[in-house]
């Protein structure tokens, strides 16, 4: 498994391919399971149809993965937008909204470390699926520090 950039949209891809497994979402989409492979594959162009990338993050949300607030490409989607237009009315979500994010990718982290051990044996995919894990912690973190940051501009927590 190759290491991906937290802020990409196969990284986004990937998260809800291991939730819903890969065969899922091929079905989901009428595509081959080697098709949603590579749109996770960050050394590979290929990704899904603005369509095809709807269909998977709405069984994302309804089977409970994620929410409207926190799914993963949508959340991709908006963070990209407000790089390019900073200054908008889209800011990132209040302080504790963003607080709110953390425990959950604890979570996820927490899941990952111990699916990985359970045999006493961490191969390579399963480390590189733990250093995302750990990546996606400091992402969360880091919007944690910018609502901080804002909020504290503002005079608003």
């Amino acid at each position: 498994m190759k290491l991906r950039d937290p802020d990409s949209f196969c990284f986004a891809l990937l998260q809800i391919k291991q939730d819903l497994t890969e065969a899922r979402c091929a079905e989901l989409v009428e595509k081959t399971t080697s098709m949603v492979r590579k749109w996770t594959d960050p050394g590979h162009h290929s990704l899904p149809s603005l369509q095809d990338a709807l269909i998977l993050e709405i069984e994302h949300i309804s089977k409970g993965h994620s929410t409207i607030e926190h799914a993963p490409i949508l959340s991709l989607w908006n963070k990209k937008l407000r790089e390019v237009d900073p200054e908008n009315d889209r800011e990132i979500s209040g302080v504790v909204n963003e607080l709110l994010d953390v425990p959950t990718v604890l979570g996820r982290l927490t899941e990952t470390v111990v699916e990985a051990t359970l045999d006493g044996e961490v191969t390579e995919l399963e480390r590189l699926s733990i250093k995302n894990a750990i990546q996606a912690v400091h992402r969360e973190l880091n919007d944690l520090e910018e609502a901080i940051d804002k909020a504290a501009g503002s005079k608003k927590i």
